[in-house]
């Protein structure tokens, strides 16, 4: 074999091996360690810690409209760029939140519960941001577990004002609260096939414990909303409760529709309907709804 024909072996070979982590970017800028420049559809910037001394191998996590889309990882010098393509995403407008979410996990350096930092109101085509992190200050700290009604952690859960990680955990720390109350939201892509904990709502407090909540199978209650004179009803505000538990609230379509995603095994559902207009006021109150009714006819009554 020629010497040209070894190099060629030894190029392929170095090429394979170097895959990285499986959650580095996708489609890195050609090169973040260049001068900032405006790419269209991209961001790019650097990580910076409270000295102001660049953090190497920062991840970065970009998200929209609280649902994580992709993590980033800056390179040795702390930049870092993200193209980013997402289908029905109009990036001329959209504006994204930057997370600290750590160093990458190949580096012995691990800030992940030492630092945080975030920048709000990102917009695609913009050079240069600044993502500077701080050491979070001495306070209370809470660990929570999330899975699904099959045992299985839940990935990008979003608790405590975070989202979960690959293995459904997520950590709160540097808080001044003692106790906090929990609420737990499932990724977008399956809010329809998870219920509310039954921790939902409930005080927990911050001591450093460790929290394991799991959420439930659905029994969704869905139908439609009338006037007194028989007309659908658009955008009334449907909430659904069982005993001082709020359950989940959300708001009937053009068509009058609602989907209320609740636990299969609640008891004593009560869905209320309200909406203020400027010449009346719509209120409905049914008791005693099962999970799974998918025929629900909330008539409602007008007040001037």
């Amino acid at each position: 074999m020629t010497r040209c024909a070894w190099r060629l072996v030894f190029a392929t070979i170095a090429f394979a091996g170097c895959g990285g982590d499986e959650r580095a970017p996708a489609a890195p800028l050609s090169d973040p360690d260049a001068a900032p420049r405006a790419e269209p559809g991209a961001i790019s910037g650097v990580v910076l810690d409270e000295n102001g001394a660049r953090v190497p191998f920062a991840r970065i996590q970009i998200e929209y409209d609280w649902e994580r889309l992709v993590d980033v990882v800056a390179t040795e010098t702390g930049r870092f760029g993200r193209r980013l393509d997402r289908s029905g995403l109009d990036l001329s407008t959209a504006v994204f939140t930057l997370r600290f979410v750590g160093v990458a996990n190949r580096h012995k350096r691990v800030w992940r519960h030492t630092h945080e930092g975030s920048v709000e109101d990102v917009k695609c085509g913009v050079a240069g941001v600044e993502l500077r992190i701080k050491p979070i200050e001495e306070g209370h700290a809470l660990s929570v577990r999330v899975v699904d009604p099959a045992g299985e952690p839940v990935a990008n859960a979003y608790v405590l004002g975070l989202f979960t990680n690959k293995d459904g955990w997520v950590r709160q720390a540097g808080m001044l609260e003692q106790s906090m109350q929990l609420f737990v939201s499932p990724p977008k892509s399956r809010r329809r096939t998870l219920a509310a904990p039954r921790e939902q709502g409930t005080f927990v407090e911050m001591d450093g414990r460790e929290v394991h909540v799991a959420f439930r199978k659905p029994g969704p209650i869905a139908g439609i909303v009338r006037d007194d004179a028989g007309a659908v009803v658009a955008g009334v505000l449907i909430r659904a409760t069982s005993g001082k538990r709020h359950l989940c609230t959300v708001n009937s379509d053009a068509q009058g529709r609602f989907e209320l995603v609740i636990a299969a095994d609640e008891r004593d559902v009560i869905v209320w309907a309200s909406k203020s207009e400027d010449d009346r006021y719509l209120a409905a109150v049914v008791e005693n709804v099962a999970p799974g009714t998918r025929d629900l006819e909330i008539k409602t009554t007008s007040r001037r």
